[in-house]
């Protein structure tokens, strides 16, 4: 700071508490001069300060200027790629050539110039980790569709720490864009596969940019892929059967299902694509909206399709709903339907990843229309505005959700592990749900969200997690600064069983999420920016105090004073 900042600083009120050390520790008022306040010069006394903390305005252009820096610094390095691993075109393509049309195969379009070997590997790499793009298509089925094997080789890439990355990023947004250009030359009905493929291959490139921590690029590639997707239809697909109508929305950019198998092709890479569009809503906090939106938007973008449903026997007899059924069943209060036969795990699973983007979503709701809704002066009542008591309904509804699919896990211990990511997700929710109850001092609520937090950890005791996922790394955060919270502010014997409990479940869920950070680098800048904030809060918390603590301690010398 130079002299001009400091006499600014000067002419400014002080804040109670930030005054100098000697006339703080005098009680005395502090002009807040700078180097040296007017009692300490008359004094000749040493005149020190507290450092001034930066806003969190002026910290957030600081990391702003950082990463500005850091991105020109890694483009410098990046060397000019060899001619062996260019994105050039083979001397077959000829970009003036039109598909033709009497074909339904898809063109040879571009392809990068990778050996059979190291396709295999990478594909092999890829079933392991497929998960974490929320997968719903089996690989085998996109062989020939060039755009989504890119993504999944750049995915793959990812966990394979000899090969690099940088290559298949280029290429896969090349062969998405090829993909797209030629399907606009191409007419609807035959143009399907290339619209599909470029949908599925933005939600794996949107998943890689995600786990990378690229959150603004991943936040374009799904708002892409979601745009397509509307204009193709499938957001509407509400039967696998092609005798019932499977989309209300204007005439669209590519053909109908021509069969069972490629409705459900269809249904799976739309769920992959919003399950992948509602995590980056989690992550990015309730300021990130989704694109694909089954509440509050215009009709003909509201999302009607029908859970992925692939293993619930014939299709023409089961009728899984869609999203908007998961709630409306909660208005009548009906019991939950049990499931008759085997349970469908990608249906379990896209529930709780709906159920836990909504929680979050209604969460932030309630926290603003609470603050909304202050009064104004102590002595004013808190009047109940139409807007609470929307999302009073709202929480319920989810709440009563939440419960319903709880319900529906299979039990038996040994399906604890093969459950676990549907049943951590749906506890998650619940936390989330009732955290801003439980900070407003609701006692249902504050019980609700500390069991929950807790039994997210209790799942972990017979279960060993070894596949990375995103979404549970989310939740094992949102138990551990439950639990944090609780170590903390709740006064507990440091030697009591329950303290000691709660010291050796953090140790286990920070032994998690290091692990998972050093996989998925999202994970490591949140889990240190959730501690870094929770410990500022902790700090400011603590100043408050001493400030209360000052205040009344001033106000008792000034009564014995009097006295």
């Amino acid at each position: 700071m130079g002299p001009g900042d400091d006499l600014a600083l000067a002419s400014r009120p002080l804040h109670r508490g930030s005054g100098c050390h000697e006339c703080r520790r005098r009680k005395l008022k502090c002009s807040g001069t700078k180097p040296s306040c007017d009692r300490c010069v008359r004094s000749n006394t040493q005149c020190v300060y507290d450092p001034v903390e930066k806003s969190k305005v002026a910290l957030l252009r600081d990391e702003v200027v950082m990463l500005r820096q850091k991105v020109k610094s890694l483009e410098a390095q990046i060397t000019p790629p060899s001619p062996s691993t260019t994105c050039s075109r083979p001397s077959s393509y000829d970009p003036s050539s039109r598909v033709q049309t009497s074909s339904p195969t898809p063109p040879a379009i571009w392809r990068a110039p990778l050996s059979a070997d190291e396709q295999s590997f990478l594909l092999n790499q890829f079933l392991g980790i497929q998960h974490v793009a929320n997968e719903y298509v089996s690989p085998s089925s996109h062989q020939d569709l060039p755009a989504a094997k890119m993504s999944a080789y750049l995915l793959a890439s990812h966990f394979s720490p000899s090969t690099p990355a940088h290559p298949f990023l280029e290429w896969s947004r090349h062969s998405i864009d090829e993909s797209i250009r030629i399907a606009g030359q191409t007419q609807p009905n035959h143009s399907a596969p290339l619209v599909l493929d470029a949908i599925h291959a933005s939600s794996l490139l949107a998943s890689w940019m995600m786990i990378n921590g690229r959150l603004l690029e991943c936040q374009q590639a799904l708002f892409s892929a979601a745009k397509l997707a509307i204009l193709s239809g499938l957001h509407k697909i509400r039967s696998f059967t092609l005798d019932v109508p499977t989309t209300s929305a204007p005439p669209s950019m590519v053909s109908a299902p021509t069969s069972t198998a490629d409705a459900k092709y269809r249904v799976g890479i739309f769920w992959q694509l919003l399950c992948l569009d509602y995590t980056a809503a989690i992550i990015m906090g309730p300021s990130v909206s989704a694109s694909l939106p089954w509440e509050e938007a215009p009709a003909e973008v509201l999302v009607e399709t029908m859970w992925p449903a692939f293993e619930m026997g014939s299709p023409s007899k089961a009728n899984p709903g869609s999203i908007a059924s998961l709630f409306k069943s909660s208005q009548t209060r009906a019991p939950s339907p049990k499931p008759s036969g085997p349970v469908d795990m990608g249906v379990l699973r896209a529930k709780a990843i709906v159920l836990l983007e909504r929680a979050v979503r209604v969460s932030a709701l309630w926290r603003r229309s609470s603050r909304s809704s202050t009064p104004t002066s102590p002595g004013s009542p808190r009047s109940p505005s139409p807007d609470n008591e929307a999302i009073r309904k709202a929480i319920k509804e989810t709440d009563w959700a939440i419960s319903s699919v709880l319900e529906q896990l299979p039990l038996g211990s040994e399906m604890k592990s093969v459950c676990i990511v549907p049943h951590t997700l749906l506890l998650c929710a619940r936390v989330r749900l009732h955290e801003t109850l439980a900070e407003q001092n609701d006692p249902v609520s504050q019980v609700v969200w500390v069991q929950s937090a807790v039994a997210i950890v209790r799942l972990l005791d017979s279960v060993q997690v070894e596949c990375p996922d995103l979404l549970l790394a989310y939740s094992w955060l949102a138990s551990h600064m439950v639990l944090l919270h609780e170590h903390t502010y709740v006064p507990y014997h440091p030697e009591s069983e329950h303290a000691i409990k709660i010291r050796a479940d953090l140790d286990k869920l920070r032994r998690l999420l290091e692990g998972l950070g050093k996989k998925m680098p999202i994970v490591a800048t949140m889990y240190k920016s959730a501690v870094e904030q929770f410990e500022a809060q902790r700090r400011s918390t603590m100043k408050v105090e001493d400030v209360k603590m000052e205040i009344s301690n001033s106000e008792v010398d000034e009564l014995a004073e009097d006295t």
